[in-house]
């Protein structure tokens, strides 16, 4: 299959990988009291409900311009018992559709080595069960799906992860089956460059170069899409630190 393209140095270079750490409120107040916001005359209570109605209006639009990008993966695959021999599991992640003709970026932890079924639920609910594997990076812990014979899906904007600020507003959105279904949670960048240690009881690896937000991260949302206040994607949830 002629599906090279997707590994496009463009695509690869604009995102990041995201862990989320425990949010605290004191790194906003922190932030909030040393910005020009804290120097401001003090706000009345109605001033301050129009800034957090305003605020709330532009993720609830960003969560309705993204969305349609966002799917659910839903993998079957073996592994081995000493008692039944091999035995077939299911998992479910996120995923971000990245073209029209059905390509889909996620995490490659989502799609694990002895995977035997991809099946791809759009946001609207459609159901594609022909889905390849493409490709998998271990490294960054990327995959990349193509769901076959696919037309007119609604890619995601690819925004630049290599200029990011501390502090700015960003958006977090999981579509997992398998856990939460179309979940949306905002927080800020609390950090960059960051490195994380992530895995399971059978398997870990060392992830380098994160982004850390303190938006919430729910279990089953790995692979679903972090995305700037214009809607972009920006870096793709991978590890909860606890």
């Amino acid at each position: 299959m002629a599906h090279k393209k997707i590994f496009s140095p463009s695509v690869l270079k604009v995102l990041m990988l995201v862990v989320v750490s425990a949010a605290s409120g004191f790194g906003g107040a922190w932030l909030y009291d040393r910005s020009p916001l804290g120097n401001q005359p003090a706000r009345s209570v109605t001033e301050n409900r129009a800034r957090v109605i305003a605020e709330g209006e532009v993720v609830t639009d960003i969560a309705k311009n993204v969305s349609p990008s966002v799917v659910s993966i839903v993998v079957a695959s073996t592994a081995q018992s000493a008692w039944f021999g091999n035995i077939e599991q299911e998992g479910a992640g996120t995923g971000i559709i990245i073209s029209k003709d059905g390509y889909i970026l996620t995490n490659k932890h989502v799609i694990g080595d002895n995977v035997t079924k991809v099946s791809v639920v759009t946001n609207s609910g459609a159901t594609y069960d022909n889905v390849d594997v493409i490709g998998r990076d271990p490294v960054n812990d990327i995959a990349f799906l193509k769901i076959k014979d696919a037309k007119d899906l609604t890619p995601a904007t690819l925004g630049d992860s290599s200029h990011l600020v501390v502090g700015s507003k960003v958006v977090a959105i999981g579509n997992a089956l398998g856990e939460f279904q179309t979940t949306v949670t905002s927080g800020i960048i609390s950090g960059i460059n960051r490195s994380v240690v992530a895995g399971d009881d059978t398997s870990s690896e060392q992830l380098t170069n994160l982004i850390q937000t303190d938006a919430a991260i729910n279990p089953g949302n790995s692979g679903g899409p972090l995305v700037n206040i214009t809607g972009e994607v920006i870096g793709i949830n991978t590890a909860v630190s606890q």
